[in-house]
């Protein structure tokens, strides 16, 4: 009995191995994830906040003449 448990718990390690790695992927993937969201969103933001300056840039040319 004892080889059968023996022969188990190099099984039961590989596969908490495995556990721990697909974690660590899950944890690398969401980590690029939100990084990539984050580029985005300043992008966004960036281009937003150019059309705005260019609108109000015209606004205010139209108000004073």
């Amino acid at each position: 009995m004892t080889s059968s448990n023996s022969s188990l718990l190099p099984s039961l390690a590989s596969s908490e191995e495995e556990k721990k790695k697909m974690m660590g992927f899950a944890l690398l993937q969401m980590a690029m994830d939100v990084m990539v969201a984050g580029i985005s969103f300043m992008l966004v933001l960036g281009i937003f906040a150019f059309v705005a300056c260019i609108l109000c840039s015209a606004a205010f040319l139209q108000a004073i003449s």
